[in-house]
């Protein structure tokens, strides 16, 4: 969604994991990514590992180019 896209902007150590919890569950892609970003941004590669193995290729590319670093 829109709202999802715009939100991950405003994603901040006190308010980021109630960002990823509420977008990591979700159906779309999409929203997926957005938690699999806000997971990056905050180097919460833990967080970003639970995406590898995602049934979205584009998610899983995400996540192995993202931990390479």
């Amino acid at each position: 969604s829109e709202y999802a896209s715009f939100v991950r902007y405003f994603a901040k150590e006190k308010n980021y994991m109630q960002l990823f919890q509420v977008f990591e569950q979700d159906e779309q892609p999409h929203i997926r990514m957005i938690a699999c970003e806000i997971a990056n941004k905050m180097n919460r590669q833990d967080l970003l590992l639970l995406f590898k193995n995602d049934r979205d290729g584009h998610i899983r590319k995400y996540v192995m180019r993202n931990m390479e670093r």
